[in-house]
């Protein structure tokens, strides 16, 4: 028995209306299948393509920019000023600059 989507009363899951109320009642796979479908269309729109450039991308409806156009976004890129500065640059030991954004001023 599921519940019915217009008067609350309780119908067989094989019955096309609501014996209660006369709703036409949805077959709850179909449901599922529609929800997945959703979800699955609401993610590919979400997923930004892997390069940022200069223009903001959303991601899950968070706007990533590249300010210094090194190709890391503010959300990683712990110096969106300088280029020279992103998770992926060379560490030059002891020069005083976090270059590859860990924390420290290391290799």
């Amino acid at each position: 028995m599921i519940p019915c989507a217009s008067c609350g009363s309780h119908h067989r899951r094989v019955d096309n209306a609501c014996p209660h109320c006369g709703a036409r009642v949805v077959a709850p796979s179909a449901t599922r299948v529609s929800a997945a479908a959703a979800l699955l269309a609401l993610g590919l729109t979400a997923c930004p393509s892997n390069d940022i450039g200069d223009e903001p991308q959303a991601l899950y409806g968070v706007v990533v920019t590249d300010g210094d156009g090194d190709g890391h976004g503010a959300d990683v890129d712990c110096n969106d000023d300088d280029a020279s500065i992103h998770p992926d640059a060379e560490e030059t030991p002891g020069d005083g600059v976090d270059s590859n954004c860990n924390g420290n001023d290391d290799t």
